[in-house]
C-alpha cells in the first residue's frame, strides 16, 4: 500500500500489459520465456526502457520494490542516457544522427491480437540539455521487420555499437534490492535491466 501510494505521488500509474495490471509482479514462472516477456522468467534480460511497444508516450518514471530477494543473482543495473550519449559522441559520432532519426517497433497487440502494428520513435536524440533514450531492441527488430523496413546496415551497425557501449561497466550501475528497498529511476534518461538469478527452494 505504501509503495502503490509513493507511486501515485509521482505520476499516474499506468498499465503494465494489455489488459493487465498496474502493478506487475516479476517472479519466475517457468517454461518457455516469451521474448517480449523475459521478466516472467529468471533469465537475464538486457538494458532497455520500459514500455517500448505499448503506447505511444512512454512512462516518465519505472519504480521496483523488492518484496523477496533471490538466493543468487537477480542484480539491478541502471545505465544513464547522458552518458551513453557523452562516449558515443566522443568515440563514434557517426552513429549519432542514425539513432536520431525515427525506427519503428512493434506494439504489444501483436502478440495478444494478431494484428500487425508499430509505433515509431527514435531511438536516443537530445532535447534541449536533456538527452531522451528510448530502447527495447527486440520491439525494434520485430517492428522494422513488420513494417516492411528491416534494419538497414547504418542502422544495425548503430544499435550495435549502442549495446556495446550499454556493457561498459564505466556506464552502468548495478545494486541488489534488499527486501523492503525501493528503487525509482527515470525512464526517459535511464535504462534498466537484471542479472538472472537463482530462487530459494521454497
Amino acid at each position: 500500500i505504501v509503495y502503490w501510494s509513493m507511486c501515485n505521488y509521482l505520476a499516474r500509474v499506468m498499465r503494465q500489459r494489455i489488459g493487465g495490471p498496474s502493478i506487475d509482479t516479476l517472479r519466475d514462472e517457468g517454461g518457455d520465456p516469451d521474448p517480449f516477456r523475459l521478466s516472467r522468467t529468471n533469465r537475464y534480460f538486457d538494458v532497455h526502457t520500459d514500455n517500448g511497444g505499448l503506447e505511444p508516450r512512454m512512462p516518465d518514471y519505472l519504480g521496483r520494490l523488492c518484496v523477496r530477494a533471490a538466493r543468487a543473482g537477480g542484480e539491478s543495473i541502471i545505465a544513464g542516457s547522458h552518458r551513453v550519449y557523452e562516449v558515443l559522441a566522443s568515440e563514434h559520432p557517426e552513429h549519432l544522427p542514425v539513432l536520431a532519426r525515427d525506427f519503428e517497433a512493434v506494439k504489444l497487440n501483436v502478440q495478444s491480437h494478431g494484428k500487425r502494428e508499430t509505433l515509431r520513435y527514435p531511438v536516443l536524440h537530445k532535447r534541449g540539455e536533456d538527452v531522451v533514450l528510448r530502447y527495447n531492441r527486440p520491439y525494434i527488430e520485430a517492428g522494422m521487420e513488420y513494417a516492411g523496413t528491416p534494419l538497414g546496415h547504418d542502422q544495425r551497425a548503430a544499435l550495435d555499437q549502442l549495446d556495446h557501449v550499454l556493457h561498459r561497466p564505466d556506464v552502468r550501475y548495478e545494486y541488489k534490492l534488499r527486501p523492503g528497498e525501493i528503487l525509482f529511476n527515470n525512464n526517459r534518461f535511464t535504462l534498466h535491466c537484471r542479472n538472472a538469478y537463482e530462487d530459494w527452494p521454497d
